[in-house]
């Protein structure tokens, strides 16, 4: 699957591609706190901001406390 660059919202699968994860993988990483950004619901669906994840890559993937603390405030 090839992941859309110029799209704003992301779907789990598309984030699992851009972070070259398996989509299992991606869940597991958000239970475990590794992937702290924040989804958004639309109806039924959940999708993830592409801003927050290049953000979140560029600051070298933190943790969740780690990544709040960063991001305090915007």
């Amino acid at each position: 699957m090839a992941v859309e660059t110029e799209s704003l919202l992301l779907d789990a699968a598309q984030v699992a591609a851009l972070l070259t994860v398996s989509r299992s993988h991606l869940f597991t990483m958000m239970q475990n706190g590794e992937f702290p950004i924040e989804k958004l619901r639309l109806g039924g669906s959940v999708r993830y901001r592409r801003t927050d994840v290049d953000r979140w890559v560029l600051a070298g993937c933190p943790a969740a406390a780690r990544w709040a603390a960063t991001n305090r405030g915007k």
